[in-house]
């Protein structure tokens, strides 16, 4: 059937079917399929859209408007897969809808709750640098979405104090005698655990991957 003579749910269903299929490419280490590729590209420049229609809506600074934005796409990326299409109890584009908007209101409640808050406006600065060579958005979103998604993930299994630090050094590249004051640390105690940290996070991530490289290639080479 082509796609002209398709309703906007079959349409939309055959978009999140090879969506799906594309991320668990990715996600196994896999080439995906041109077909694919190109569906990925078109979900994500519609959706993006959409999100950040969104977000616009909202009282937010630059920096947490695309935190926001970043925290949407690791849900899609984490859930999207899970996700039940039917049009009579609601669409993808109204989950991603509810998404941000859930997303926003979180920033601002955070914001009134901690209103002096330690780190910089520039969040993510070293998260946004993902490399060497010009890289498409939906590219750039992908990879940041995956350490943003291991992040969230280790910070539950450490102490905040730790926490802090390998986030502070690592991702937002802050000098050690900075964090010790501003951690009430000494700068050993910092050099110590963002080493500590580092290697921890670094072993998640690799065994977070190994794991996600089980997932099928049949669907990637429709």
């Amino acid at each position: 059937m082509s796609q002209n003579c398709q309703s906007p749910e079959d349409i939309e269903r055959e978009l999140l079917d090879k969506t799906n299929a594309y991320l668990r490419c990715r996600s196994g280490g896999i080439d995906a399929s041109p077909p694919l590729v190109e569906a990925w590209q078109r979900f994500y420049c519609t959706y993006e859209l959409r999100v950040r229609e969104v977000l616009e809506k909202w009282h937010l600074s630059d920096a947490d408007r695309e935190d926001c934005l970043q925290d949407v796409w690791v849900e899609v990326l984490v859930h999207l897969g899970h996700f039940q299409h039917d049009p009579g109890r609601g669409r993808l584009s109204t989950w991603l809808t509810t998404l941000a908007r859930n997303k926003a209101a979180d920033s601002i409640r955070h914001r009134s709750r901690h209103p002096s808050r330690p780190l910089g406006e520039d969040d993510d600065v070293a998260l946004l640098d993902t490399g060497p060579g010009p890289e498409s958005d939906c590219e750039r979103h992908w990879a940041q979405a995956r350490v943003r998604g291991a992040l969230t993930q280790f910070a539950g299994q450490v102490p905040e104090s730790s926490f802090r630090v390998l986030y502070l050094r690592w991702i937002e590249g802050r000098e050690v005698a900075e964090i010790a004051a501003a951690l009430g640390l000494t700068p050993e105690q910092v050099r110590l655990r963002a080493h500590r940290m580092k290697r921890r996070f670094r072993d998640l991530f690799e065994r977070l991957m190994a794991k996600e490289s089980f997932s099928s290639a049949n669907d990637c080479l429709k």
